[in-house]
């Protein structure tokens, strides 16, 4: 009983599965890549090298995927 009396602050994200918050941070993950490597992609110069327009894209992406590394260590 002692546990219902005293209870503790508890975070928002207790109660949330884990499966969940991997989905929407992997949702999340995508869209910001899509987002930041489209802003790169737009301001390079007319007919750039395949090269340079996948690093656009992965760039972004390499830092997603080592934040979305350290969270789920951590989950």
């Amino acid at each position: 009983m002692a546990h219902v009396t005293e209870r503790q602050p508890q975070s928002i994200f207790q109660h949330v599965p884990r499966e969940l918050l991997n989905i929407v941070g992997t949702t999340l993950a995508i869209f910001l890549t899509v987002l930041v490597g489209s802003t790169i992609a737009s301001v390079l110069p007319d007919n750039p090298s395949p090269w340079l327009f996948a690093g656009c894209y992965a760039a972004p992406a390499g830092v997603m995927f080592a934040i979305y590394w350290y969270i789920a260590q951590r989950l």
